[in-house]
């Protein structure tokens, strides 16, 4: 960390492989010192800019200032492994049904997608089928980790408009075979209770998984693995 006389706080943090984040905080003086901070962050991961935003701080708000660390392995870019540790990344801090990190979802998805041999495509597209409808990844910023370029064509049937009323597996079906294995394990695992879980709606919810199941088992049996 170090201040500058010029108005500039400059805070990052390095993992020995590349710099996960950045701060960047300029501050207005006022006669009894700083009063209010402009902050800029951005995420980085392995040298591309994920995300950058700004904010502005009061001065007793100065302490808040910290850098989360995300660290990540070296990975050769591009393989399922390093797909998968980029889920994780992507997610973060983020939970599911109030009792689990996010994370854990795509990474039971993709895994199972592998015990299956169901192959990497599927495995590839489960670890990341949620990344740009609940992150701030976009395929632009798949593209540029390293993501290929037809996982990054296929996730588009994964993610779901819900202001456009987009249907799950209308849009699956368009995707072709490996997206509807997707969209199969994510029924999957959504049916399956996590411990302690409980949210809104969660019995109306399950109703719902449990009609398409039986509709996708229909409509995809020629596809569908015996599990």
């Amino acid at each position: 960390m170090s201040w500058r006389s010029n108005g500039v706080l400059d805070l990052s943090v390095d993992t020995g492989q590349c710099t996960v984040l950045k701060i960047r905080a300029s501050w207005i003086l006022g006669p009894k010192g700083p009063i209010s901070f402009m902050h800029c962050h951005a995420i980085y991961f392995q040298e591309y800019i994920i995300k950058l935003s700004y904010a502005l701080l009061s001065a007793s708000q100065l302490p808040l200032l910290t850098a989360r660390s995300y660290t990540m392995n070296t990975i050769a870019t591009g393989t399922t492994a390093h797909i998968r540790q980029l889920a994780v990344f992507a997610h973060g801090n983020q939970m599911r049904r109030g009792v689990e990190l996010y994370s854990r979802h795509p990474l039971r998805m993709g895994d199972k997608a592998l015990s299956l041999g169901l192959g990497d495509e599927v495995a590839q597209l489960c670890y990341l089928h949620d990344v740009v409808e609940k992150t701030t990844f976009g395929y632009s910023d798949l593209i540029r980790v390293g993501v290929p370029g037809e996982v990054v064509h296929l996730l588009q049937f994964l993610t779901i408009d819900d202001a456009l009323g987009e249907d799950k597996m209308v849009k699956a079906e368009r995707g072709g075979p490996s997206v509807q294995l997707v969209a199969w394990l994510d029924q999957l695992d959504n049916l399956t209770p996590v411990e302690g879980e409980w949210w809104e709606g969660m019995e109306d919810a399950y109703r719902r998984y449990h009609v398409r199941m039986e509709v996708m088992k229909t409509r995809w049996k020629d596809i569908l693995p015996d599990v």
